[in-house]
């Protein structure tokens, strides 16, 4: 155990000598320009930096505003020394953020008060760290009622205040922001305030006239949790925008920052992770920055503060679903029994005695013929798992294809740790291929399509053709539906493979539902007309920045739709959205362009196989504009393409599960023109004389025009 020196009421500080030093006028007294960031950048050129420079949340800001860190006059008798000693093997890579996640980047504004903001995020951290919760403390707090002169012309790490330092009135701990929030300016101190946290300690590492060695700052956030340090912050760092900076300087600190892990593989010789305070529209990660050891004396003043005992801190390094005693098809499946929970882990905080893991899942058909692991006692650094006794379940035989959550629960030191974890698993065969051929797009479309089968927890699997290539046809016929979507507008959709993929599929008797821009004039382009007129039976009109699509009246899947495709809530992305024109009655319109006949959308009917075609991308939909949402048109996309065998509705002739004027037409053509006949036919026999007949028309032009009558199933099949 690290010593803790001395505690009351001395006043505790963290030390370091800090030269103050001058900056130029354009550096410290205002903004950052476009000219200053040029001539930056070209500076980046002309020495090989190995970070970007540009406009920013900070740039925006003088360097006197964005730093204010100071020593105090009195620091020599003021300030306890604590020596800071490594005392375990230190990995070659830690970051708070992957282990436990951390509370969002704070912006100090256009006030100094950095000293505020590394003050509270190390104790935001290490509330996040110990408690799992993220708070958001008070800044404003320590500007305006600490009773050391501090506020936005600057100050010094103020952690007293959060031990046992009062405010005017006489209380301290910190304080929560909803309580007095953040004004980046020297407001009054109206306490007394609330203060539902404190701290037991904190210190000082290493010594006061040096920066602290590299592995004593590790050894610290390992320990305790992110550390507040300083740092000489200029120009460059004021315009970092990515990548590892080694615009290094080595003037006097001024700036106070948090730093939350490392990685010694980074780098020259490795690199610190930086939590800022200029918001997360700085640098990179939500304010964040990698910065190489050493560099702008990175490090100096570091002090950490201790919340409390962090305890056992297990995390997760492998998670595998074995159900090699059933058909090991990497899967469970129903009626499999024997399946297994294999967890791999490492214990990077205090030991873990007694450690247990205990499963429970979202649906009581799984059946747990043993729900807890013992481990025994998992020590600091040690890495174990659990294959001496595995977590062991079985799946019932009717079980339907199900996304079940999985809840995991670690516990240890007679359960004073806990900690929850959860996860997925398909348990059943997936009934969702979704093709992502959006060329790997940034924007992540592929969760606009998971979200439909995710939210009825139906499985699913993802097929990335950026990576993988076309989807074979018998791959996609080994699931029930096929999702395939190409994102953004691109002049070459579908390629000949994709084409001869999807015509085999369709060929089988798939079902598909096809979407995206351009799709139909890509198609129409070249050799794969074919495909566009014989399969999905349209044909392109022309493309347009459409944003609003109708729905048909009486349609199964879109009446009463008003869709837009464009705006909040969906990928925003629909700069070429095509209007098509069915060929023939196996394709039936579902949308049309707002206040136009333009057709946004078909089903498609044609032997075995069904699918729908949008010649817009359905990741487009604005959820959040109080029109049809993206669940409102998928779940009713589904149940039409489920529909198999002989089922019809009766007096449906185009067999698209709706009765109106085309299907008269129909029907009046194959009577008296010799038309094609009915999908299904026995869809035309409506007054079940068993032949479809002129009786049937008069049947359906009373039923359809004059509301008169009722259709009655027929016969002749």
């Amino acid at each position: 155990m690290l010593g803790w020196g001395h505690r009351g009421k001395n006043a505790l500080f963290c030390l370091m000598i800090i030269a103050l030093v001058s900056v130029s006028t354009t550096n410290s007294q205002a903004e950052l320009t476009p000219k200053d960031i040029t001539a930056l950048q070209e500076r980046a050129a002309a020495e090989g930096w190995t970070f970007e420079v540009g406009e920013n949340d900070a740039t925006k800001y003088s360097l006197d505003q964005l730093c204010g860190f100071k020593m105090p006059d009195n620091w020599q008798e003021l300030a306890p020394i604590t020596k800071f000693s490594t005392t375990a093997e230190l990995p070659s890579t830690y970051d708070w953020r992957d282990l436990t996640g951390l509370p969002p980047v704070r912006n100090q504004g256009g006030c100094g008060s950095c000293w505020a903001f590394s003050t509270v995020g190390a104790l935001e951290c290490a509330i996040r760290i110990k408690d799992g919760v993220d708070v958001n403390l008070s800044e404003q707090w320590l500007v305006s009622c600490n009773t050391n002169g501090w506020g936005c012309n600057g100050g010094f790490f103020a952690h007293d205040y959060h031990e046992w330092k009062t405010d005017p009135c006489n209380d301290f701990g910190a304080v929560l922001e909803t309580d007095f929030p953040y004004t980046a300016t020297d407001a009054a101190c109206n306490c007394p305030y609330p203060h539902p946290y404190t701290i037991e300690n904190w210190a000082y590492i290493g010594n006061s006239y040096s920066v602290p060695s590299v592995d004593a700052i590790k050894q610290a956030i390992m320990e305790y949790g992110p550390v507040s340090v300083a740092v000489y912050a200029n120009s460059a760092m004021q315009a970092y925008n990515g990548g590892i900076f080694n615009g290094c300087e080595s003037a006097g600190t001024n700036h106070a920052v948090v730093l939350v892990g490392w990685d010694d593989n980074q780098g020259t010789n490795g690199v610190w992770f930086m939590r800022n305070s200029w918001g997360a529209g700085w640098g990179e990660d939500g304010g964040y920055m990698r910065i190489g050891y050493g560099c702008s004396r990175i490090g100096e003043g570091a002090c950490y503060i201790d919340y409390g005992p962090l305890g056992p801190m297990v995390m997760q390094d492998d998670l595998v679903v074995d159900d090699g005693a059933g058909d090991g098809n990497g899967r469970p499946d129903p009626g499999e029994t024997g399946i297994e929970i294999l967890v791999t882990l490492t214990n990077f905080g205090q030991d873990a005695l007694g450690l247990t893991i205990t499963a429970t899942a979202s649906d009581p058909e799984i059946v747990f013929s043993n729900a807890t692991s013992s481990l025994g006692d998992v020590l600091r650094w040690e890495q174990t798992d659990n294959t001496a006794d595995p977590i062991a379940f079985a799946v019932d035989s009717e079980f339907p294809p199900t996304i079940v959550q999985f809840e995991l629960t670690y516990s240890a030191n007679g359960g004073d740790y806990t900690k929850v974890e959860t996860f997925d698993v398909n348990v059943g065969q997936p009934q969702f291929f979704i093709v992502d051929d959006d060329q790997d797009n940034s924007g992540n479309y592929e969760q606009y399509y998971t979200a439909g089968p995710y939210a009825d927890r139906i499985p699913f699997v993802v097929w990335g053709k950026d990576s993988l290539g076309t989807p074979p046809a018998d791959t996609m016929a080994a699931y029930p539906y096929t999702i395939w979507f190409t994102g953004d507008h691109r002049l070459d959709v579908l390629s000949s493979a994709d084409v001869t993929a999807l015509t085999d599929f369709l060929d089988g008797g798939g079902r598909l539902f096809l979407t995206g821009q351009d799709i139909a004039a890509d198609l129409s382009d070249d050799a794969d007309s074919t495909f566009l007129v014989n399969y999905l039976h349209a044909r392109f009109a022309a493309g347009d920045p459409l944003i609003m699509t109708n729905g048909v009246a009486g349609d199964p899947i879109t009446d009463g739709h008003l869709v837009a495709i464009s705006g909040s809530g969906g990928a925003a992305n629909q700069s070429s959205p095509d209007i098509i024109v069915p060929v023939d009655t196996h394709a039936s319109t579902i949308y049309t362009y707002y206040g136009s006949s333009d057709v946004a959308g078909v089903r498609v009917t044609d032997g075995d196989y069904r699918l729908v075609f949008l010649p817009w991308g359905f990741e487009g939909v604005a959820d959040d504009l109080g029109y049809t949402t993206r669940a409102e048109i998928f779940g009713p996309i589904i149940d039409w393409l489920s529909i198999t065998g002989t089922t019809y509705v009766c007096g449906d002739v185009n067999s698209d599960l709706a009765v109106n004027p085309v299907d008269v037409v129909l029907l009046v053509n194959f009577v008296y023109k010799g038309g094609d006949p009915p999908a299904i036919v026995n869809s035309g026999d409506v007054n079940t004389d068993c032949a479809v007949n002129p009786v049937d028309v008069v049947f359906m032009v009373n039923f359809v025009y004059k509301g008169v009558g009722t259709l009655l199933p027929g016969c002749v099949e």
